[in-house]
């Protein structure tokens, strides 16, 4: 297609992400173990090629090659995501229900987290499971696949790409409150500048 072409023809211009994060994109709480969930951080390797460097104006384009995007909660209220291309191997969409009010950071929310993590690892839900919130499906993407989804309230990851073709996906984030961009720190992390 003629977004991939352009995306392709721009692969100089990606800011490429190595780093690692908690699940709330933020800085964690420094009265809690580095280890709880709240502070736990996950490795993510993406690359990302914002709108104003392709060709025709688009949306913000977020390549996966031999990369992955761990889990977490998105700071805009809802994306919608367009598959361009998608990875020879692996490269899924995996989220949990919605486990969450926006922005609640809370014991609930922790305790569904932990429980997801366990059975991630192979491990049994807890007695007091939470009507499966923490249960992980995988949404089937092929190119054109449009996805409107809730990554504020639904935690979510993009696991290892494998093979020598990118997933290629464009993502258009919106909120509720007018203006609102994401936080210096998101934007740092995933475009290497901060527009505010």
């Amino acid at each position: 297609s003629s977004a991939v072409e352009s995306i392709n023809s721009n692969l100089d211009k990606v800011w490429p992400t190595d780093a690692t994060h908690n699940i709330f994109l933020d800085d964690g709480d420094s009265s809690l173990d580095p280890q709880h969930i709240r502070n736990k951080k996950f490795p993510t390797k993406v690359c990302a090629l914002a709108y104003d460097y392709m060709e025709e104006e688009g949306s913000v384009v977020t390549l996966y090659k031999d990369d992955r995007h761990a889990w977490h909660f998105d700071e805009s209220s809802h994306s919608v995501t367009i598959m361009l291309q998608t990875a020879e191997s692996g490269g899924l969409f995996r989220h949990t229900a919605q486990i969450r009010k926006r922005k609640d950071i809370s014991d609930g929310v922790f305790s569904v987290l932990e429980e997801m993590l366990a059975k991630e690892r192979g491990g049994k839900p807890t007695e007091d499971s939470v009507n499966n919130l923490s249960d992980v499906q995988t949404l089937t993407f092929e190119p054109g696949t449009l996805s409107i989804f809730s990554g504020s309230t639904c935690v979510h990851e993009v696991t290892e790409v494998l093979g020598s073709r990118c997933r290629e996906v464009a993502v258009l984030c919106f909120s509720t409150e007018k203006g609102k961009k994401n936080s210096p720190k998101v934007q740092e992390m995933f475009y290497g500048r901060v527009k505010q």
